[in-house]
């Protein structure tokens, strides 16, 4: 039985071609090279991808710590520095902010099911790249970068013994342009560990944001 069947039609048809040029996509911010060949995620072979899309941070955000933290700015696209977060905003938790944070990137309606720490797991990732699946490989991309909110977990993920070619999941900074190829397969076996990172930096911002609020009560 074939094993690519049950994968998306452009990893089919272009798989050799994949194979050949070894080509790649970039993660980040979605930062665009390697074309006009199709580019490769994960071995699979994708159509173009889109526009360069800006990231949350520029979008209404709050910047912290090289990431985007849960408030928001009255207006978007304006940026407020640490320490001036509108107190009247809502602070969002991890999951909420993730699910923000894919909304303001016009990820795909089929890969919104991805965009929260429990659902984005590798056997979740693994299936978006099934033929039957309704999340576009394309959008993949922006989905990691909103769950890493575009931070640089590397020291995280050394920590952790992920090996070095996989760092790059882990730097997920804005404009941080990285060629993928397939020897980043392997990498899907450390991806819960990667996730943990994002994980655990989301929950250290939701915290810090909420003690930021409560400072000038406790003066």
């Amino acid at each position: 039985m074939d094993i690519h069947a049950h994968l998306h039609p452009e990893y089919r048809a272009n798989r050799y071609s994949c194979l050949q040029t070894r080509m790649c996509i970039a993660l980040g911010c979605l930062g665009v090279g390697c074309l006009p060949v199709p580019p490769c995620l994960f071995g699979a072979c994708l159509p173009p991808l889109p526009r360069l899309i800006p990231c949350p941070c520029n979008m209404g955000f709050q910047c912290i710590n090289g990431g985007c933290i849960m408030a928001r700015a009255r207006s978007a696209k304006t940026y407020i520095p640490k320490g001036e977060i509108n107190q009247a905003e809502p602070i969002e938790d991890p999951n909420t902010h993730f699910k923000t944070c894919c909304n303001l990137l016009d990820v795909a309606d089929g890969c919104t099911p991805l965009c929260s720490y429990n659902n984005y797991t590798t056997e979740s990732i693994k299936g978006s790249l099934q033929i039957t699946s309704k999340c576009p490989m394309t959008a993949l991309p922006q989905v990691h970068f909103c769950a890493a909110r575009g931070a640089d977990h590397t020291e995280c993920c050394r920590a952790g013994n992920v090996p070095a070619d996989c760092n790059v999941f882990c730097d997920q900074r804005a404009g941080n342009i990285t060629h993928l190829s397939l020897q980043h397969l392997k990498c899907f076996d450390y991806l819960e560990h990667i996730k943990g990172c994002f994980l655990d930096h989301a929950v250290k911002e939701y915290y810090e944001s909420k003690m930021q609020l409560l400072e000038p009560k406790l003066k």
